[in-house]
């Protein structure tokens, strides 16, 4: 088992005690108040899992997914100041209850540093790597090599296989000795292009991945017509270059956006319009001149 399949989990744990020891700390009267500790966790694992905050790339940046990092940081906001509507002790202002999770935002922001910046170092070091090799040659290969030779992703190339020999240090051999490297040097990737392989070798070398649990990828022909928004998608033994699914297409998301819609709308109108619209009307009938 790798390494990584633990970095979703820890990272779940650490937010939540990052959460939780913030409120702790600067919000003791309200913290175990009610049901306060249980909406505090629930919030947030429930906007992070609509969100898919947690699933990461193996190219992911700092930057890469910096919108929806805001973006889940804003949702929690507001349901961190909705949960004050049921609030009649007055323990905290308005102000400091905005400093209280100006902190918060900040601790969260400040770890997200830290991971990437560790992740860096440790994949510097050489660690956390991905052995990969490219079956067959084509203009791409330089382009593919850049990503390669980015130490930070993680990836350790090994070379390329190809009929065409070539006296490059990172040729390895003809295309069908691929097979055996493969297995006898542990390799995770497998990018294929898809130019240099008839249809009986593209055939054979995804039932080889399939059966030995590599992962293959399937570079396109350079038609120059491809872009980053596009993906691969498989139409019986056809593959298809298709537009990137969204996150609305899934099967389960119709479900899970009902679901947050219900919630998130039930704690605006309980949570915040309940107390607003009662000080509006006062205001209002204060205001009012009368008939």
């Amino acid at each position: 088992m790798k390494k990584s399949f633990f970095i979703i989990p820890i990272s779940i744990v650490i937010h939540l005690c990052i959460v939780n020891s913030v409120l702790y700390v600067l919000t003791p009267e309200t913290y175990f108040a009610s049901y306060n500790l249980l909406y505090y966790n629930i919030t947030w694992l429930l906007l992070t899992l609509g969100a898919n905050f947690y699933p990461t790339e193996r190219k992911e940046k700092f930057a890469t997914n910096l919108y929806q990092f805001l973006q889940v940081i804003t949702l929690y906001g507001l349901c961190f100041f909705a949960l004050y509507g049921f609030d009649t002790s007055g323990h905290y202002s308005l102000n400091y209850r905005a400093l209280v999770f100006l902190i918060l935002a900040l601790c969260l922001t400040w770890y997200r540093v830290l991971f990437y910046w560790v992740r860096l170092k440790y994949r510097m070091m050489g660690r956390n790597y991905r052995n990969v090799v490219v079956v067959g040659r084509d203009n791409n290969l330089k382009r593919i090599r850049k990503v390669f030779d980015q130490m930070e992703l993680g990836y350790r190339y090994m070379g390329y296989f190809d009929d065409r020999s070539s006296p490059s240090n990172t040729y390895l051999g003809k295309m069908n000795d691929s097979f055996k490297y493969i297995l006898e040097n542990d390799i995770d990737y497998v990018f294929c292009m898809a130019s240099r392989l008839s249809r009986a070798e593209l055939h054979a070398l995804i039932t080889f991945a399939d059966n030995n649990l590599k992962r293959l990828k399937i570079i396109p022909d350079n038609k120059e017509i491809f872009t980053r928004s596009m993906s691969i998608e498989l139409y019986d033994a056809v593959p298809v270059l298709a537009m990137r699914k969204s996150p609305l297409e899934m099967e389960y998301a119709p479900l899970i956006k009902r679901a947050f819609d219900i919630f998130f709308s039930s704690l605006v109108i309980v949570g915040l319009l309940s107390w607003l619209i009662p000080i509006l009307y006062v205001v209002m009938t204060l205001d009012s001149k009368g008939p």
